[in-house]
């Protein structure tokens, strides 16, 4: 459902992308096809699949310490995992010729143990990360929402699955690392883009509704 919308949200004069948090490379896998694509991810159990998944175009580093830059930077689900969220926006402005992209969980009342599991700090929403984005220096140029109704129910799903899940992990001394169990395998990719079909159809006609936000912004002068 997020590629449905990224894919037809990244400007056109756009032809190199640097990723920030690759993890298992599933979105890195469609960017390299059509762009000069490179992925950063720190974490050595992703960096391996997402390597393989996208025919060597990821570096085992962090946005910090990586000094290249692209037309466009790319965080999906990442900025909800940052504490400090301004001061991460802030520092990425250096990596960017022009372009920023985001995607992230939406609204703060459905914040819950699957957000505590993944170790997310926050959710935002329209207003807040508008707001987030113009405090770093960068122009919002499009925030919205996506993936009703169909991601919604999902998401309730992965909130219902989590709060079982925490449980077992405070007995078993598990942390929030423990959520990549909750993610699909790299086998299973082929079948969920064929099953997740009708979820990109339906939630077309509902362009202002949905669990998660994609943000595009420019460099502010």
């Amino acid at each position: 459902m997020r590629w449905a919308i990224v894919r037809r949200t990244i400007p056109p004069d756009v032809e190199t992308v640097i990723e920030i948090g690759a993890g298992l490379g599933s979105m890195g896998r469609l960017l390299a096809g059509r762009y000069d694509y490179l992925g950063l991810e720190p974490d050595e159990t992703a960096y391996r699949v997402a390597v393989e998944r996208t025919a060597g175009r990821v570096r085992k580093t962090t946005a910090e310490e990586f000094t290249g830059t692209a037309d466009l930077i790319c965080a999906f689900e990442v900025i909800e995992h940052i504490e400090d969220d301004s001061a991460a926006l802030a520092s990425w402005r250096r990596l960017s010729r022009r372009w920023l992209m985001l995607s992230t969980p939406a609204d703060p009342q459905r914040y819950g143990p699957w957000d505590e599991l993944a170790g997310h700090f926050r959710r935002y929403t329209v207003e807040s990360l508008t707001a987030a984005l113009e405090a770093a220096g960068w122009q919002a140029r499009l925030v919205r929402r996506y993936g009703f109704p169909i991601g919604d129910w999902l998401d309730d799903g992965r909130q219902a699955i989590a709060a079982r899940r925490n449980k077992e992990y405070e007995q078993q001394g598990q942390t929030a690392s423990s959520a990549r169990q909750l993610q699909y395998p790299v086998a299973l990719a082929p079948v969920t883009w064929i099953a997740s079909a009708p979820a990109r159809l339906l939630q077309a006609p509902f362009p202002g509704r949905g669990h998660g936000l994609i943000a595009l912004a420019e460099l502010a002068p």
